[in-house]
C-alpha cells in the first residue's frame, strides 16, 4: 500500500472515530438532560402538571418511534407514565382524574396498570373528592368518573348520587347512565323509565315501557 493510500485510510478511520465520539457525546448529553428534567418534574409539588415542561426540556428525545420503539422511546413513555402516577400519589386532582378517565389519552397509563391495592386507594381518593365537590359544571366529569367506579360495586346508591349530581350540573348523558343503573343493575323499571324519559331515549316496546304504562281499569 502506498503512502498516499495509507494516509487516506488513516484519515477515514480517524473521521469515523471522531464522528462516533461526538455521536456518543451528544447521546450522553441528551441522556443527562433527560434525567435532569425527569428528576426535576418528580420533585415538583405536582409532577403531573410538569408534563409539558418535561417534554419541552427533553425535546425530540425518544419522540419519533413509529412502529419499532427503541430504548429511548420506551424510556420517554415510562417517564411520562411515572409523572402521572407520582402526581396522583401526591394528591393531584388532575392526575387522579387522568388515571381514572376512560377516554383515549397520552401517556397510556391507567389505574388498571397499578397494583390492586394502590388503584383501590387512589380510586377511593377520587370518590371522596367527588363526594365533597360542589355541584358545578366544572365537576361534572369528576362525578361521572366516581360513579363509574361505584356502579358495579356494592355501593350502587353512591353511584346514583354521583350521576344525579352530574345531571344537576347540566350533563345530559347522566340521565342515560342513571337509566342503565336502574334498568340493568337494580331492575327498577319504574325509576329506569323516569330517567329514560329525561335521556329522551325511551326503549319503545320494551319491558321497561310496558312495566311503567298506567294499567287500564
Amino acid at each position: 500500500m502506498s503512502i498516499i493510500n495509507k494516509l487516506a485510510v488513516t484519515a477515514i478511520i480517524g473521521g469515523l472515530a471522531f464522528g462516533a465520539y461526538h455521536t456518543h457525546s451528544a447521546d450522553k448529553a441528551e441522556e443527562q438532560t433527560f434525567e435532569a428534567a425527569r428528576q426535576a418534574a418528580l420533585d415538583a409539588p405536582d409532577p403531573f402538571l410538569e408534563l409539558d415542561r418535561f417534554r419541552s426540556a427533553i425535546g425530540d428525545y425518544g419522540k419519533s418511534c413509529y412502529f419499532f420503539a427503541d430504548a429511548n422511546c420506551k424510556r420517554r413513555t415510562e417517564a411520562e407514565n411515572e409523572l402521572v402516577v407520582a402526581g396522583a400519589r401526591k394528591g393531584s386532582v388532575p392526575a387522579l382524574f387522568f388515571l381514572f378517565n376512560s377516554g383515549i389519552r397520552w401517556p397510556p397509563i391507567s389505574y388498571t396498570n397499578l397494583p390492586d391495592n394502590e388503584s383501590q386507594r387512589l380510586g377511593q381518593r377520587l370518590i371522596s373528592l367527588a363526594e365533597s365537590a360542589p355541584v358545578t359544571k366544572e365537576n361534572s366529569a369528576l362525578f361521572s368518573e366516581a360513579a363509574a367506579l361505584l356502579k358495579y360495586s356494592t355501593q350502587t346508591a353512591k353511584a346514583i348520587d354521583q350521576y344525579v349530581k352530574a345531571w344537576q350540573t347540566g350533563a345530559p348523558w347522566a340521565a342515560s347512565e342513571l337509566a342503565y343503573v336502574y334498568d340493568e343493575i337494580l331492575n327498577d323499571k319504574t325509576r329506569a323509565y323516569f330517567w329514560y324519559v329525561r335521556a329522551r331515549n325511551v326503549p319503545i316496546g320494551t319491558e321497561v315501557l310496558r312495566a311503567c304504562r298506567p294499567r287500564k281499569s
